[in-house]
């Protein structure tokens, strides 16, 4: 019987919050990805459910993930995105696009 899992080798880069993409990215990496999840530097909205520490939610989660602090408003942080993104097999996000202007 073969120990190595499906999706060794492949990284998956997570732009997501509450349950959607953060589920799905859980999923691949318990099938072997490297799953990198990229928080803004107040953290994923998910961490503060809970008054007094961290939701069941991002704990059971992200617990198998590698994680990072980017600010994408920032030149800098959108410099590091694209570097990071150029290493990935996929990206995933559940994030809403930015309100239309006016």
């Amino acid at each position: 019987m073969s120990t190595s899992h499906p999706l060794s080798g492949k990284r998956v880069i997570e732009l997501g919050t509450m349950i959607a993409a953060p589920f799905a990215t859980h999923i691949l990496s318990q099938l072997g990805a490297e799953v990198i999840k990229i928080e803004p530097p107040s953290g994923d909205t998910t961490r503060a459910l809970i008054r007094g520490g961290p939701s069941g939610t991002i704990v059971a989660y992200s617990h198998s993930k590698k994680a990072i602090c980017l600010d994408l408003t920032t030149a800098a942080g959108r410099e590091v995105f694209l570097k990071l993104i150029a290493t990935a097999d996929v990206v995933i996000h559940n994030l809403a696009p930015p309100p239309r202007a006016s």
